[in-house]
């Protein structure tokens, strides 16, 4: 009998539980060895046990009874053999003994453990439903398990359509795992990370029981324990889950934890990506409906509240671990309850792995404190059971002594101390240290591995057996890890080393699935790196799987840009106190979708680095903070103002901002605060936020005061984290352009600025190590009007002139090295699309053509090195002008810029209105120069405003031209004459970028579909228009049934374009022959173009010539022409209903088997067709398959075109393919022609041609 009447009872309760369970499964494991496996467990009946508390009855209701030894109430199960199975037609079953113990362990499982013992009264489980919802958000469907300490349940995301596993903890548990996985959710490129379930939301729920912790993490599979009882894996799977198991505890090991709890039912195995796209019903209908046994009172009284009124049996998710292949290998290693910092003491005794996985130093060191080593044991015998059939020590119905004692046989005598302290030794020993005689001696390692590994895979005919020098290497490494001594043992870094890991279980290498299936050798084995389905900055992931978490990440982002978006951000904001992770992954989730780029932009920048590193770095840092958080807050709901999602209005912006600046100003004034990284990040994002708030001229006003604190109290030498240089990377960006801004020397040094940021290759911190130098330059040109002496104005002005010039030729230099670098030109002009206020006249714009760069990278680094240029040169201009106007004469530029003696100074001063000769023959061109090449580059930086503000540029893309903007905009305003172009760049905030295009203007995810019901129109119209006019004819005659018609589509066409309208503003510019040619440069839309082409020469063949053909093949004239009405009926549900395939599989993916489908039948169909039956099939089957041909034409155009060009090109595209429909039926009538009067040869063009394009 069990009886838990204490939690104290739990975990000894809990172990009796697992051994029964383990010995039930293996007498009746048999019944398991065929079949697939159920979707529950175990089959469910109904119970009645002798002088059982419980009583199961009808379909399984489960009744509490009393105690007869206890005052109180509770919940236990006694059992008798043989057990006695009631079915619902009330005649009896009898039990063995062996399946009496499975079916009396299974309710154990489901109700002592899970809802029925002490732990559902207060302070146990939380007691839950199916249709139950969690947080708001997260509606119970099924469970999928239970541990001593928690229960897990998978529900419904409806804020992300996704799944997710609930593990809800017992009440008042302390959070001691979450913040250890909060230790793990820093960035990291270390690829054990991947197999670390990371919590997506944490929250509480307070029920009956008290106030209990959740977890929302990925849904897993199954543990490896359950599909690997009784089974074996494939060599090449049982490789890979050894060696992602090993990267996992690398990885823990490497942020500083022990799991403390390392076997197989604690390693899960992921889902399958395409889970999430089922619907409830959907899973439900795969897996089977919930089963659930009703509990209620032997005495009729209802339940306490405390008690569920319905126990749910766990969905099982897994497979037979023998139809296990590579892409099922990818697990995450669970439940780090028992986990610890090895900074914290954790001795011996605390140790709770299961026995049989438990390092001996736990016992025999119970107050040494336990470390790495220990999860290294652990590990050895975690991959040994994962290679075979049974584990290496067994603790079916053993003591610790027993599992003790097979420890010696197996692997030889232990450290001598121990043997010494251990007492029971003599009843499994002599003195001598021989087994007693009598009892089981367990085998030596070698012969435990042909017993428990190889024979069973040798028995096997789905699995095969390791080769002799494959054994050799397994089990010298399991002897390395398998010492008693635990300071012997490898380290897991080791473990990654060894020669069996490295040869057969090495990741970095590519898996062959169609090798392994064909089972020869693999021939990318044992040569450099290759990648066979594989990633290259990810050779552990398949290209599949990353496409899949890549259209997950795209998904995601999507359902970020809703209006609940902002709510969410508030109630994460709200929550940042006690879950501060939680709201800046939310937080830097919302700035991938608005502030960065999209990813093909990037295509060449890792985000992770350069000026986007300090977001992510926002990732690592995990200790609350006030000041972070609140800017965090303040900036996101600034980039929701900024791109319009949401209600955010600015003056919410400007309140935020108001509060962030106060949290800072106070984390300032706390000496432990200020120093904090924290502090750091909460003012580079402040920094961030005031350039999308205030003007460019105010937006660099960085928080002074708070960089010096930070760096009083941290200097230089103690600044050595990668987060801190991070952050500082992008404190000396912001710096320095605050500096240039305001034409004075930065507030840090640059001596300090580099020790802080080390030189780094990358051409964008080169830049910024050059353009530090130039506030000081600046400085002293702004302190120029002050020099009352004429003689010691033009000597400065002489010096800081000579100065400044050098420093721009310095950056001309630069600027050509970067063009030259690269064979490929990095910016060219196209025709601008964008229309400012300014131009008033569309044929008279300002700036008719725009740059396009080579990518945001190139962009960034370009814009810059002209806007530092334009802004050396007007101050060059300035300086100029500044002593011309002192002296009261004109001067020459080159009298400042080139060495000039005093005397001529002082000629300049007895004689004013003499005008100093010029140093050389150019010299009076060079300001006329100046003046040219300064209006060129701000002009040029005009000409890249276009590019940077696009949509796909994100936020990012306006941001980083903020200082080229003010450069240029501040050349404008100094200099006269440029009115026009200062106007333009004050209105850029203003800037804006045919009919079947407005269809695609207003679809993205449904674009396809949207297309196919568009052009379905013009199949109804073939129904309609032949079998009206027909009908005209004949009652009204020829002549006036074509102007009916015409008089018809005349109406409908001004229908369709009084109603028709576009999402985008219409852009007016004028058009040029020369531009139409543009797209063809182009390969992909070259690509399709010639592609319509050919469909139009072969795919309007049967609409015009089968009435012709079937005529005299012998059909009636009636019927005949009813064919091509035939034709457009069918090709409506072809335009419409298969266009959506082309939203979910890929518009060109469709496009192809549909198009090569139409070809097919008609070789293989309309060819031999000379009767009435297969023409009129054909007809139908044709209409269904090109009218999907045709519809989806337009989404090719729009898949490959950017949304602002998209209503040119597909004029473009249908302007050169309807040669195409001008030429094909000509040439078709020629072919009949010469056949005198053959159809043959003209089927035979139609197939071909649209074949042609197919493939």
């Amino acid at each position: 009998m069990l009886a838990p009447t204490s939690s104290g009872q739990r975990s000894t309760a809990y172990q009796s539980h697992n051994r029964a369970l383990c010995t039930g499964r293996m007498l009746v494991s048999a019944a398991h060895q065929t079949g697939s496996p159920m979707k529950r467990t175990f089959l469910q009946p109904t119970v009645i046990a002798n002088e059982s508390s419980f009583l199961f009855t009808g379909h399984g209701a489960l009744h509490q009874g009393k105690d007869a030894r206890s005052s109180s109430d509770s919940f236990f199960l006694t059992a008798r053999t043989p057990l006695c199975c009631t079915s619902v037609a009330t005649h009896a079953v009898q039990f063995s003994p062996a399946e009496t113990l499975v079916w009396m362990v299974q309710a154990i499982e489901l109700y002592f453990f899970p809802s029925t013992s002490s732990n559902v009264l207060p302070g146990g489980y939380h007691p839950v439903m199916l249709g139950d919802e969690l947080h708001g958000r997260y509606r119970i469907v099924d469970k999928l398990g239970f541990g001593g300490y928690s229960t897990v349940w998978l529900a419904r995301d409806s804020h992300l359509d996704r799944y997710v596993a609930i593990k809800i903890c017992i009440a008042d548990a302390l959070p001691f795992e979450g913040h250890v996985l909060k230790a793990f959710s820093s960035s990291s490129t270390h690829p054990g990370q991947q197999s670390i379930p990371l919590p997506l939301d944490k929250f509480k729920v307070q029920g009956p029981n008290g106030i209990h912790l959740c977890y929302a993490m990925a849904p897993a599979r199954c543990n490896l324990r359950e599909v690997s009882f009784s089974r074996l894996f494939p060599l090449e799977v049982a490789r890979a889950l050894s060696g992602r198991l090993t990267l996992a505890i690398a990885y823990t090991h490497s942020q500083g934890y022990v799991h403390g709890d390392v076997h197989l039912r604690n390693v899960l195995v992921k889902l399958p990506s395409n889970f999430d796209q089922l619907s409830v019903e959907q899973l439900y209908k795969k897996y089977g409906e919930p089963e659930t046994v009703t509990i209620t009172e032997c005495n009729q009284k209802p339940l306490p509240p405390n008690v569920p009124a319905k126990a749910v049996i766990p969905l099982y998710l897994g497979k037979d671990a023998e139809e296990f292949i590579l892409s099922d290998t990818h697990i995450l290693l669970s439940d780090f309850g028992e986990a610890f910092a090895t900074i914290d003491f954790r001795p011996g005794k605390d140790c709770h792995t299961p026995l049989a996985m438990r390092p001996p130093e736990a016992r025999f060191e119970p107050q040494a404190p336990l470390s790495y080593s220990a999860d290294i044991w652990s590990l050895a015998t975690a991959i040994w059971e994962i290679l075979g059939m049974k584990a290496i020590f067994s603790s079916e119905f053993a003591t610790a002594d027993e599992v003790l004692s097979q420890q010696i046989d197996i692997l030889g005598p232990m450290p001598l101390h121990w043997w010494d302290s251990w007492k029971q030794r003599d009843q499994y020993f002599n003195r001598d240290g021989t087994p007693k005689e009598g009892r089981y001696v367990w085998p030596r390692i070698d012969e435990a591995f042909e017993e428990g590994v190889q024979k069973y895979r040798r028995k096997s005919n789905r699995v095969k057996e390791f080769d002799r020098e494959e054994m050799t290497a397994i089990l010298d490494l399991m002897r390395m890890m398998l010492v008693f001594q635990p300071e012997e043992r490898p380290t897991a870094k080791e473990v990654l080393e060894s020669d069996w890991v490295v040869k057969w279980c090495d990741l970095r290498r590519p898996f062959c699935q169609k090798c392994i299936t064909s089972h020869r050798a693999c021939t990318g084995y044992g040569r450099d790196l290759i990648f066979v389905n594989r990633t290259p900055l990810s050779t552990s992931s398949t290209a599949t799987s990353v496409l899949s978490e890549l259209k997950a990440q795209r998904q995601l982002e999507e359902n970020l840009m809703n209006p609940k978006i902002e709510a969410d951000l508030r109630q994460s904001y709200s929550e940042a106190l006690y879950k501060c992770t939680s709201f800046r992954k939310f937080a830097v989730a919302i700035l991938r979708t608005t502030y960065f780029p999209k990813p093909y932009q990037t295509r060449d920048v890792d985000v992770s680095e350069g000026s986007f590193s300090w977001v992510y770095s926002l990732l690592d840092l995990v200790e609350p903070s006030k000041s972070l958080d609140s800017a965090l807050f303040a900036f996101c709901l600034a980039q929701l103002h900024v791109t319009g999602t949401g209600g955010v209005g600015l003056c919410q912006c400007l309140e935020q901002h108001t509060a962030a600046l106060k949290h800072l100003y106070s984390a300032l004034d706390d000496p432990l605060i200020r120093s904090r990284e924290e502090t750091l990040a909460a003012i580079i994002v402040l920094s961030t936020f005031e350039l999308f708030v205030w003007p460019a001229g105010n937006g660099y006003s960085v928080h002074a005061r708070g960089i010096a604190e930070v760096l009083r109290l941290r200097g230089p030498r103690m600044a050595s984290t990668p987060t801190w240089r991070r952050l500082f990377s992008r404190l000396r960006i912001v710096c320095t352009l605050e500096a240039l801004t305001k034409r004075q020397v930065q507030c840090i040094e640059n001596d300090i600025w580099r020790q802080i940021v080390p030189e780094s290759s990358d051409a964008l911190d080169e830049l910024y190590q050059r353009m530090s130098d130039v506030p000081a330059a600046l400085e002293r040109a702004t302190s120029l009007p002050s020099i009352v002496n004429k003689n010691d104005l033009f000597k400065e002005s002489m010096a800081v002139a000579q100065l400044i010039f050098t420093m721009l030729k310095s950056f001309e230099q630069w600027h050509d090295d970067l063009w030259k670098a690269s064979p490929a030109p990095r910016a060219w002009l196209i025709p601008s699309r964008a229309v400012n206020p300014t131009d008033v006249d569309p044929s008279n714009r300002i700036f008719p053509v725009c740059f396009e760069f080579e990518s945001l990278n190139v962009s960034v680094l370009v814009t810059l090195c002209w806007a530092i240029s334009v802004h050396l040169l007007s101050n060059i201009i300035q300086i100029h002008d500044l002593v011309q106007g002192r002296l009261g004469h004109p001067i020459e530029l080159g009298d400042l810029l080139l060495e000039t003696s005093t005397a001529m100074v002082d000629e300049a001063k007895q004689c004013p209105s003499k005008t100093i000769p010029p140093s050389g023959a150019h010299n009076g061109c060079i300001l006329h120069q100046m003046k040219s090449k300064g209006t060129k580059l701000a002009r040029h930086i005009c000409q890249s405003m276009e590019y940077h503000h696009r949509v796909d540029m994100g936020t990012y893309g306006s941001h980083a031209v903020t200082y080229s903007a003010w450069s240029a905009r501040q050349y404008f305003r100094l200099h006269p004459g440029h009115e026009r172009e200062l106007s333009w760049l004050q209105n850029i905030h203003k800037m804006e970028g045919p009919a079947i295009a407005a269809a695609g203007t207003w679809f993205k995810k449904h674009r396809a579909l949207a297309f196919g019901i568009m052009v379905a129109g013009s199949s109804l119209g073939g129904v309609i228009l032949p079998i009206m006019i027909q009908r005209l004819i004949v009652d009204v005659g020829f002549a006036w049934s074509i102007r009916i018609t015409a008089f018809v589509l005349l109406a409908l066409l001004i229908f369709a374009n009084v109603t028709i309208t576009s999402r985008l503003p219409p852009v007016r510019k004028p058009f040029s022959v020369k531009e139409y040619f543009v797209p063809f440069t182009e390969v992909p839309f070259l690509l399709v173009a010639i592609g319509s082409l050919l469909i139009y020469f072969g795919a309007f063949l049967p609409f015009n010539f089968i009435i012709v053909q079937a005529k005299e093949a012998g059909m009636s004239t009636n019927l005949a022409n009813y064919l091509v009405p035939i034709v457009n009926a069918a090709s409506i549900f072809g335009r419409i209903f298969p266009s959506h395939l082309g939203d979910v599989y890929g518009v060109f993916n469709v496009c192809i088997v549909f198009t090569l489908f139409s070809g097919i039948i008609s070789l293989a169909l309309w060819l031999p067709a000379a009767t009435t039956a297969p023409l009129i099939v054909f007809a139908a089957l044709y209409g269904f398959a090109s009218g999907l041909t045709l519809a989806i034409i337009p989404a090719l155009v729009a898949s490959i075109s950017e949304i602002q060009k998209l209503g040119f090109r597909v004029g473009a595209m249908y302007a050169f393919s309807a040669f195409g429909t001008l030429f094909g039926s000509p040439i078709a009538g020629a072919i009949v022609t010469s056949q005198n009067g053959g159809y043959s040869g003209l089927k035979i063009f139609c197939g071909v041609m649209i074949i042609a394009v197919s493939v």
